[in-house]
């Protein structure tokens, strides 16, 4: 698990989440091998002195989370907590190339190869395993991108694939419409697993609503605890995962809509890092 703005000596300007500028973040820009989290991590705090020891991060937020399942309302904090607890096929490697196969780092598909140029082939971890304890299988992954035809911006991102296709419980097939340099990325990025026997009976417009969409069950190296609406939201390290056990104990996000009350929070000590700060409240955390 690569930890490494835990763990920083000075201040780290963390990248915000995907847009068309920047549709991706480096995969050191992360927290338990998830990408997507946007703070700035205060030099000092408890976090900063861990060195890698277990212990807990506490991330002031502007946002309380309304739904954090993929393809629902994916507003900041959404994104950045689905990002923690679902994981996708595989993620960006080191030179962030979304060109070809081959730089892209292995998560939920321990492997893939070609059958052609339009056949992509992913063999699944058999280690990975739904936050429930059950398997994570090849039925997950058609089901989810089955259920991001109903949604449309996933159906947007990915209107190139073909169909994807279960051969057997741990390998997946994804046929694309035609020759293209992006097809890794298009199978990987936009589609976080789901799990199919959770969610088959629950409609795509009733997940919000859904025992599910309030207590969701990932796959990723940390687990759902509670939410205290409008104040907190707590994750716990999952213990069974797969790629190893996260560094950190516990995440909490701690909602503070104003930007001055997440300086403060973070000033006081309540909090290890925050996000979406203004320039001026970076220097003054600077002279702090």
């Amino acid at each position: 698990m690569d930890l490494e703005p835990l763990t920083a000596p000075s201040f780290r300007l963390i990248l915000d989440g995907p847009s068309e500028e920047n549709p991706l973040l480096h995969p050191v820009l992360r927290i338990a091998a998830c990408a997507g989290l946007a703070f700035v991590l205060v030099p000092g705090s408890a976090c900063a002195q861990r060195e890698g020891a277990s212990g807990v991060l506490v991330i002031a937020t502007g946002a309380d989370v309304s739904t954090p399942v993929p393809g629902v309302d994916q507003n900041q904090t959404n994104w950045q907590i689905t990002n923690l607890l679902f994981l996708r096929l595989a993620e960006l490697g080191p030179t962030l190339s979304t060109v070809g196969d081959k730089d892209f780092a292995p998560l939920l598909a321990r492997s893939w190869k070609r059958r052609d140029s339009v056949t992509i082939v992913f063999e699944l971890d058999t280690r990975a395993l739904w936050h429930d304890g059950a398997p994570v299988t090849s039925r997950d992954v058609v089901f989810t991108f089955e259920r991001s035809r109903q949604v449309h911006d996933l159906l947007t991102a990915t209107q190139r694939i073909a169909s994807v296709t279960a051969d057997g419980p741990t390998r997946v097939v994804f046929r694309f419409r035609h020759v293209y340099a992006e097809q890794m990325y298009d199978a990987t990025y936009h589609l976080m697993i789901m799990p199919e026997h959770l969610l088959a009976g629950i409609p795509q417009d009733s997940i919000a609503t859904s025992e599910f969409g309030k207590h969701p069950v990932g796959n990723g190296a940390f687990r759902w605890v509670r939410r205290v609406p409008d104040q907190v939201i707590e994750l716990a390290a999952f213990d069974r995962f797969f790629l190893g056990k996260p560094k950190l104990d516990r995440v909490y996000f701690r909602v503070a809509r104003s930007p001055d009350a997440r300086l403060t929070i973070l000033l006081s000590g309540e909090a290890d890092a925050t996000e979406q700060l203004s320039w001026a409240a970076v220097q003054r955390l600077q002279g702090n």
